[in-house]
């Protein structure tokens, strides 16, 4: 990508873009570490965990899903 726009970084030829990405980009960061984590306890322990466990899991991938489409749908 970075050949096509000829450039070091993505977004070099629109600064108050990159700006607002860099300011906004922390929590939805943190939120897809959550579906990172999330995910790879369902996948390669989904033998060992009790189905509370599992619940929670799952309820932490939906909850991150929401607060990440709610965050893009807010800001555009």
């Amino acid at each position: 990508m970075l050949d096509i726009v000829e450039s070091d970084h993505p977004l070099a030829h629109n600064k108050e873009l990159g700006e607002f990405l860099n300011r906004h980009l922390p929590p939805v960061n943190v939120m897809s570490l959550g579906q990172i984590f999330a995910m790879r306890k369902l996948r390669k322990h989904a033998g060992e965990l009790t189905e509370e466990e599992r619940e929670g899991y799952i309820y932490l991938l939906l909850c991150t899903v929401t607060g990440i489409s709610a965050g893009v749908q807010n800001t555009g």
